[in-house]
């Protein structure tokens, strides 16, 4: 998206500037690499394109869901960083809403 903005971003570039970051420190580090004020409609936009992505292409890390299941009558949890539309789609996504229930924390 920082490409259609006009700075042709490759994903190593993406990777390299935005992963691992909170959400309002990647908005600041677009507007920053783009030199202007993000469009007013720039995160909405970037965070739903992303679940679209999630609803499209998440698949399972090899091995996760057998391990969760594996210790199923223990008690769970996920806590993360990540918003909570976020969560919720990767749960439903990877059909492990039922898994965790209410167990799911976000520090968005």
């Amino acid at each position: 998206m920082v490409s259609e903005l006009g700075v042709p971003t490759t994903l190593e570039d993406s990777y390299a500037r935005y992963m691992g970051k909170r959400f309002d420190e990647v908005m600041a580090a677009v507007a920053e690499t783009i030199g202007a004020p993000l469009p007013e409609d720039f995160p909405e936009r970037f965070q739903g394109r992303g679940l679209e992505r999630f609803r499209g292409d998440l698949e399972p890390v090899p091995g996760a869901l057998e391990f969760i299941n594996d210790f199923a009558a223990t008690p769970q949890c996920i806590a993360s960083a990540s918003s909570p539309a976020r969560l919720q789609v990767c749960l439903e996504v990877l059909d492990l809403t039922a898994s965790f229930g209410a167990n799911v924390y976000s520090a968005a």
